[in-house]
């Protein structure tokens, strides 16, 4: 459980979040962007940015979402996961960080205090028209 979580007594589970450990799991990912729209945060449990930006995420639920898949990759315990998808992408890892996928393609990705439900939801109906 990260420091924050345990400042404001917020428990541990988590359902809407698929956990990304492996490139197999990363490639799966991209292989599912081809029928919904994936949402990939990289996420640091010790960084308060990272708390708060996956907290605004997390407030919106998921049936607005209906058509987006949401995984996570902890940057700190899965370093060479989250270098992988930088790789991947040619997008350079920061965190906290979303990736919008759809296609194989990622659509939309932003950093910092810019990951927050307005911008994912903008990149959100741009994808789904893609689909």
């Amino acid at each position: 459980m990260g420091f924050l979580n345990k400042l404001i007594g917020k428990g541990t589970e988590e359902t809407d979040w698929l956990q990304l450990e492996s490139e197999d799991a990363v490639e799966e990912v991209f292989a599912a962007s081809g029928a919904r729209v994936q949402l990939i945060l990289k996420h640091s449990e010790s960084c308060a940015v990272s708390f708060f930006a996956k907290q605004n995420l997390d407030s919106v639920p998921l049936v607005e979402w209906s058509e987006m898949d949401r995984s996570m990759v902890e940057v700190v315990r899965f370093r060479p996961i989250s270098q992988y998808i930088a790789k991947k992408t040619s997008v350079r890892h920061e965190s906290p960080q979303v990736l919008v996928i759809a296609n194989g393609e990622v659509l939309f990705y932003t950093s910092h205090s810019e990951v927050n439900k307005v911008n994912i939801q903008q990149a959100y109906e741009k994808a789904i028209a893609l689909l």
